[in-house]
């Protein structure tokens, strides 16, 4: 094992430990907490196994850059912890809404205890979120700074909800822009690694690159989404763990919506976007066509370029950041690649 591995998996056992301690502190006898343990991947339901453990990218990146700005880590680990708890509730409702079966390669949490059961679940998992950013009080961070951490929890929460009503307008037959698709994605899948960046650089007193953590963190989602809609389309199953399946459940993605928006596109592209944004399914020769279409009209092209343009831009603010530990810039360098592979 590298040392890099080393140091990510001793910071990504530390937020479980700091997760698990919350948990034993808040649980009582009623059996939500078991569906919450469920959930989080730390116990089993019905004979559903314990889940893959979760690569924890999100408060890894806050843990990163604050140890590279100088920070305490155990001051921090309340807040990587809380940014950890705001992803899992997040999920427990995304699953709910995009009718998703299986979370981490098991049936999904409203798959086992019911609709109604997985929301109240999800809510606790957030009043769980609270908790956690108030605890870092009592580690040692600041109170103004401990408030200042809190507050960015509950904006990011609203970004997040603003992310998800417009996918889910998008889903309800909607045809977006380009504008109208990034802007969502920066609200469904950037805003949270920009906070988790932006809170690393608050809990290590460095107000002076906070936003450029910001950036670090924001780049770093809009690249892994776009990366995850070319893999999407053209993913290799193997490495991915799942057939790509964009097409088949008409997801609106990037190199999709650039070729629907082209003036000079044929007449069949035309079409093929009539019945994409349709109810009905897609036959697999319409699959086939748009994704040769995707191909040669440039949509794979642009979504590339795309993403090698938010990529230089994450690498360019954590330059901004000027981390003086060169291990730690290649671990946050390397944040980027462990995103796409998790996605």
């Amino acid at each position: 094992m590298t040392r890099k591995a080393t140091v990510t998996s001793i910071l990504a056992d530390a937020i479980s430990r700091q997760e698990r301690e919350l948990l034993a502190h808040l649980r009582t006898a009623s059996p939500i907490w078991d569906l919450i343990e469920y959930h989080l991947g730390w116990g089993e339901t019905d004979g559903a196994p314990k889940a893959r453990p979760g690569k924890k990218v999100r408060p890894l990146l806050c843990l990163l850059v604050n140890q590279g700005l100088g920070g305490e880590v155990g001051s921090v680990l309340p807040v990587a912890a809380a940014v950890e708890l705001l992803h899992n509730a997040a999920l427990v409702f995304d699953d709910i809404q995009d009718s998703g079966p299986l979370r981490r390669g098991r049936p999904a949490l409203w798959r086992v205890c019911g609709v109604p059961q997985a929301m109240n679940s999800g809510v606790a998992v957030q009043a769980m979120v609270t908790v956690a950013a108030a605890q870092a009080a009592a580690a040692g961070l600041p109170p103004d700074r401990t408030l200042v951490a809190a507050e960015e929890l509950a904006l990011c929460t609203l970004r997040l909800c603003e992310g998800q009503f417009q996918d889910l307008s998008f889903q309800a037959g909607s045809r977006p822009s380009i504008d109208d698709y990034m802007r969502m994605c920066g609200a469904k899948t950037a805003s949270l690694l920009a906070s988790s960046a932006y809170l690393g650089a608050v809990a290590a007193g460095r107000d002076d690159v906070s936003e450029a953590a910001r950036r670090l963190g924001y780049h770093l989602g809009m690249y892994l989404q776009i990366e995850d809609d070319i893999a999407g389309i053209w993913g290799d199953s193997t490495a991915m763990g799942k057939m790509p399946a964009d097409l088949e459940s008409r997801k609106k993605t990037l190199p999709l919506l650039y070729i629907f928006q082209l003036d000079d596109a044929p007449p069949e592209v035309a079409a093929l976007g009539q019945r994409f944004f349709s109810p009905e399914a897609l036959s697999p020769d319409e699959m086939q066509q748009l994704r040769q279409f995707a191909v040669d009209l440039g949509g794979r092209a642009y979504a590339e370029e795309m993403a090698g343009f938010h990529r230089d831009l994450s690498r360019r603010a954590l330059e901004e950041l000027g981390v003086g530990n060169s291990e730690l810039v290649v671990m946050l360098d390397d944040i980027a690649a462990s995103l796409v592979a998790a996605s």
